[in-house]
C-alpha cells in the first residue's frame, strides 16, 4: 500500500513539474535566440568607450616592507589600513617607501590612469574602493604627502572612475 502511495505522489510531482515548464522545444530555442541577441548588444554597449581613475585616499601605514621579489631589504611596499578597514598593501617605490613612518597617516595620490573598454556599470560608481581599484587597474601612486585633518575619518576615499 505504502509503495503504491509513493509512486502515484512521484506521477503526480512528475506532471506537474513537466506542465509547468509548457513551452514547446522550438518556442525554447526562439527565447533563446531572442536572449542571445540581446545579451550580446548589451556587451557591446557596456564596453563601448573608456574611463579614467583619477583621486586620492587616505590611509594609515601600518609597515613598511620590502616586495621580496627583487630585493628583501629595501622597503618598497607599504602595509596600510583605510579608516577602520582591513589592511591592505601599496607598492610605493623605493623614494616613497623610505619616507614613510609607521603609524602616520598619508594621503596617496592616484596618477590618472585610463581604462579601455570600461563597462557602463564601473564608470557609473562614484568612487571605486582603493582595495579592488588598485589591484583591477594597477594604479600607481603617483605622489604621498601627510594627511591633513579633513581628510582622515569616514571620507577618506577620493577616487573617482569617469568616462573620458
Amino acid at each position: 500500500m505504502k509503495r503504491i502511495l509513493c509512486t502515484v505522489l512521484m506521477a503526480a510531482f512528475l506532471f506537474t513539474a513537466c506542465t509547468a515548464c509548457g513551452r514547446s522545444a522550438s518556442e525554447n530555442a526562439a527565447g533563446y535566440q531572442e536572449g542571445n541577441e540581446d545579451g550580446s548588444d548589451a556587451v557591446e554597449r557596456e564596453s563601448a568607450g573608456s574611463a579614467v581613475i583619477r583621486g586620492s585616499f587616505t590611509a594609515m601605514v601600518r609597515d613598511v616592507i620590502p616586495d621580496y621579489v627583487s630585493d628583501d631589504t629595501t622597503p618598497r611596499v607599504a602595509v596600510v589600513t583605510l579608516f577602520q578597514e582591513e589592511p591592505f598593501t601599496v607598492w610605493v617605490g623605493e623614494e616613497n617607501g623610505r619616507k614613510l613612518g609607521a603609524g602616520q597617516i598619508y594621503t596617496f595620490e592616484v596618477a590618472e590612469t585610463k581604462v579601455e573598454g570600461g563597462k557602463a556599470s564601473e564608470t557609473e560608481q562614484a568612487s571605486p574602493e582603493p582595495v579592488t581599484a588598485i589591484s583591477r587597474y594597477q594604479l600607481k601612486i603617483d605622489n604621498i604627502r601627510p594627511a591633513e585633518e579633513e581628510e582622515w575619518g569616514l571620507e577618506c576615499n577620493r577616487l573617482s572612475i569617469g568616462l573620458e
